[in-house]
């Protein structure tokens, strides 16, 4: 018997018994004629899809797999999202039976192929039908920089900056500096070299690009570059004040703000040491010892990068002490002791501004100049300190 479309329905034996004459019948069968399925299509908001999706990123998709004749219904759907690189994750929590949901299409998606799978009772293995997603999205940027971020850039090293932009339809990138144009020529790929970068590309740095009739931008990027000092540091403002006086030293007149927290500091060779806090340094009963260089620092700096480039166009000016009077020694040590017949040294410095024009030890017996000896002395010359030797100690030297 061959078996068409017009069988299907219940069937079931029936007889009449001969001797009651009643009719007696079997339990009834449904018989279902099977048909396979033609074919399989995906529709989206209501229309059949023509093998593309088109879609702006954050947009919700409704989707729905339907089946071109097959008898009986479906038994399974399944959905899968195919990437380009051919690996399938399972849209089982975006859908429900032949019903796909998603409140958000991410630009992950974009490039990717939906699927529905079908699994049917005619079918020794599922049909499948399936939809590109092209996915619309704006500009997102990813900087990069050689020599990487981190590594100190020096006057004349060679930098590149490239500039990744993704968005489609595809952005070309555009590179500004400070809001303009940018100092050198930039590539249609998105880098800008920089042969030889000087101190005038010191400056905020960003990439753009232009989409659907806006301007988007990535976040800014400041290039510091490094380089040697030109300028001619002015001489320190001088302070004169007389020995033993006093004077107040202000950060306001070395140029320095004051509406931190400053420290004062003295020079010492190429060190720096503190000598006290606060916009004003006092100093009372002056020493010779106490005459030089002063700076006043402002520990904070709220953008390290804008304070360092300003700090190396506008030093801070220091302030010189000049401390004058009149001539002092300073014994190197006041009191020795000394065995009979050794020889002994004495040295002392002196100070005064101007400057001395005679120096002189006195003894007991004699008076000497430096570079003279007698009665048992030996007076050195003068360089930095002043010394007095004693060849033979004798009792009459103690004094």
């Amino acid at each position: 018997m061959k078996v068409t479309n017009q069988d299907e329905g219940p069937w079931q034996c029936e007889e009449l018994d001969a001797k009651s004459r009643v009719l007696v019948a079997t339990r009834a069968v449904w018989i279902v004629v099977m048909e396979i399925p033609k074919g399989a299509f995906l529709s989206f908001d209501g229309k059949r899809a023509s093998g593309w999706l088109n879609m702006k990123e954050g947009a919700p998709l409704k989707g729905r797999c339907l089946m071109d004749g097959g008898k009986p219904a479906p038994t399974a759907y399944d959905w899968w999202l195919e990437s380009p690189d051919g690996e399938q994750e399972s849209l089982a929590n975006f859908s429900t039976g032949a019903d796909l949901a998603i409140d958000k299409i991410l630009r992950d998606m974009h490039n990717g192929t939906i699927i529905c799978s079908i699994s049917h009772v005619a079918l020794d293995n599922p049909m499948n039908t399936s939809a590109k997603v092209n996915i619309t999205y704006s500009p997102s940027f990813a900087i990069s920089r050689i020599p990487g971020f981190g590594f100190p850039l020096r006057e004349g090293l060679a930098v590149s900056l490239k500039c990744d932009v993704d968005s489609n339809p595809p952005s070309r990138p555009i590179w500004m500096k400070d809001d303009g144009d940018p100092p050198v020529e930039q590539s249609p790929d998105g880098y800008l070299n920089f042969s030889s970068i000087s101190r005038e590309h010191i400056g905020w740095y960003k990439c753009s690009a232009e989409y659907d009739s806006s301007t988007y931008a990535s976040s800014g990027l400041f290039i510091n570059v490094r380089y040697e000092e030109v300028f001619t540091k002015q001489p320190p403002r001088q302070v004169e004040v007389a020995l033993g006086g006093g004077v107040t030293l202000d950060c306001g007149d070395s140029g320095v703000s004051t509406t931190g927290p400053n420290c004062w500091g003295r020079l010492s060779g190429n060190r720096l040491e503190a000598v006290g806090a606060g916009p004003q340094l006092r100093l009372d009963s002056v020493l010779y010892q106490e005459a030089g260089a002063y700076r006043c620092v402002a520990p904070e700096k709220p953008d390290p990068l804008v304070a360092e480039r300003k700090a190396m166009l506008t030093p801070p000016q220091d302030i010189e002490l000049v401390v004058t009077g009149q001539p002092v020694v300073y014994p190197i040590r006041r009191n020795l002791t000394a065995v009979g017949g050794s020889q002994l040294s004495l040295s002392v410095e002196f100070c005064a501004n101007p400057e001395a024009t005679h120096a002189f030890w006195l003894t007991p017996t004699v008076a000497l100049r430096p570079g003279q000896e007698g009665g048992g002395y030996i007076a050195q010359n003068v360089t930095v300190r002043i010394f007095d030797t004693f060849n033979s100690v004798q009792h009459p030297h103690a004094n």
